[in-house]
This record gives structure tokens, sequence and C-alpha cells, in this order.
């Protein structure tokens, strides 16, 4: 009966809200979905955000697959109310982790129903180390097992193993982008907030996407846009901005959008998308040859920082 009335209601929500038929980005404009849903890793399937890093694949994979073994045991032996419990349990975990193989973001949700399970196998895992406390090598070899089930220890160990990695940053783990090391954008914040300048008043911040939250986060300012889906002619006139054929174009939708700020980064995977979309002689290209139009002037960052910062002269 419940199943029954679960798909009654499934189907008359689809009646109602035809709309909800193409799924939950059915309003984002497919040159928003191309041009960036596609490449924010979370959004992904897990199989994809891991397909040019597929070491990292049992880290992800490994506890959650563990506790659901750990559930179908206790399941298999468990009688009654407890069997129907485990099951239950197993059920959810397992739906988290179908989901994941539609957007990477689910996985967390399995995650969490894989905490019980895992806390069930470490309990029965230290009862079988009692049970061979007598002899010596197979005490320390309890004792390393068991140490292995904590969770922190694996967390130490990531950031290691990922320095090995050319991503060099656990931000990539999941991911096929480079590197974003040198990146900080606290090195221009000072710059941002002086009030004898550029803190003087609230500016218009035309920066890559992702660093839009962290702008508005440390300084006064706006931004044109910032990773978030219904925000959407801010995403795509920044990435008209920067993919503009020639700085031109990109002074007159600096002017439409008032813009008189550009921040970006060299090293991070948006700068080589906008520069493969813009062009060899493009906005975006000129800037990162340090060819700097007429409208624009750079301003100084620390040395070392792979951070650009331009203003708009008056």
């Amino acid at each position: 009966a419940a199943v029954i009335g679960g798909a009654a209601a499934g189907a008359l929500l689809l009646v109602l809200f035809p709309e909800c038929r193409s799924g939950p980005y059915a309003a984002v404009p497919a040159q928003l979905a191309e041009t960036w849903l596609k490449n924010v890793s979370e959004a992904r399937p897990l199989w994809a955000a891991f397909s040019r890093n597929l070491f990292y694949l049992p880290l992800f994979l490994g506890g959650i697959l563990l506790a659901a073994a750990s559930a179908a045991y206790a399941a298999w032996r468990g009688k009654g109310r407890a069997r129907r419990l485990w099951l239950m349990h197993l059920w959810l975990l397992m739906a988290a982790l179908a989901l994941a193989f539609w957007q990477l973001r689910t996985i967390s949700f399995a995650i969490l129903f894989a905490l019980v399970p895992l806390t069930r196998f470490a309990w029965q895992a230290a009862s079988f180390r009692a049970l061979i406390q007598p002899h010596p090598l197979r005490k320390a070899a309890a004792r390393f097992g068991s140490v292995l089930l904590c969770g922190p220890v694996v967390l130490l160990i990531m950031p290691m193993v990922a320095d090995l990695g050319e991503s060099g940053s656990l931000g990539d783990v999941a991911s096929d982008k480079p590197s974003e090391r040198g990146c900080d954008l606290r090195q221009a914040v000072p710059i941002l907030n002086d009030p004898n300048g550029l803190g003087a008043r609230p500016r218009v911040i035309a920066a890559f996407i992702d660093m839009g939250p962290e702008i508005l986060f440390r300084t006064p300012h706006a931004v044109l846009a910032a990773p978030y889906h219904r925000n959407i002619s801010g995403i795509l006139d920044s990435y008209n901005f920067f993919d503009a054929p020639t700085a031109e174009a990109a002074r007159e939708l600096a002017d439409k959008r008032a813009i008189d700020t550009v921040l970006f980064c060299t090293t991070v995977w948006e700068m080589s998308a906008h520069r493969d979309a813009s062009g060899p002689g493009g906005f975006i290209s000129g800037l990162a040859v340090g060819e700097t139009p007429d409208w624009l002037r750079p301003v100084l960052l620390p040395p070392g920082s792979r951070l650009r910062l331009y203003v708009r002269r008056s």
C-alpha cells in the first residue's frame, strides 16, 4: 500500500508540474550547462569525477563498501526487528551510493549511513582482537588493524598521498582540473580593502566564477558572478566577458554591467577554458601575456602571486 501510494503521489507531481520531468536543471540554459555546469566536480557522476584519478576511488568507496558488507552480514545474522532495521539501513546506504553515480555530491549521504555499520564492524574487530591477545604477533596485527579503522588516520594520510600526484592539492582529488596553488585571494584582499584606494567605495568585480564567494566574504565589493546556478545572467555575462574575442567587446560588456575591477588567477582551469574560447587574439589571452587595453590599469600585487588585478581608468 505504501509503494502504491508513493507511486501515485509521484505520478501526480509529474502531471501537475511537468517541468520536473526534465530534471532539477531544466531551467538552466543550454549555454550555461555546457560552459559551466558540466565542469562542476560535485555535480558530475562518480565515474566521471574520478576518470583521471582512479587511485583515489578506493579511498572514497572503500569505507562505504565495507560498511555495506557489515550491514549485510548483520542483516543475515539478525532476526526479527533487528534484521529489518539492518536491511533498511543497507537499502538507504546503497541508494545513496547509487545516486553518487548521478552526482558525486550525494556520496556524503552514503558516508553518513556508513557510520553505523562501520561502528559495528570496529566493535566486532575489537572483540576479535580480545580473543587473540595471548599471541604477540596476532596482538600487534590486531592493534594495527584497529588503528586503520580510525577515520582520522586516513584523513592524515590522504594529504600526503595527494601531494605525490600531479594535482598537488586535495581540492583536485576528484577533478581533472589544473592545480590552483598560488591563487591565494588573500594576497589581493589588503589592496581591495584599502580605504585609501580600491576599498574607498564598493566596486563591481569581474572575476572567475569560483572566486566569487571568497571575494564576497573577504571584501565589501560585489561580483559579477558566483557558482550558483540560479545566477544565470551573471554567469553568462562572466563567461561572455572573459571569452570576449577582443578587448573592445569586453569593454562594451563592462559598460553594460558597470564592471570597474577585473581579477583572475592564471593557473586555474577557468583560465585555460577562457583562453581556448576567446582565441589567440582574445581579451583574456592578451591580458595573460601582458597586453593591457587602454581602458584598464594593472594593479601591483605581491611578488610571485599568480593573481592579476586591473581597475578601469577614469
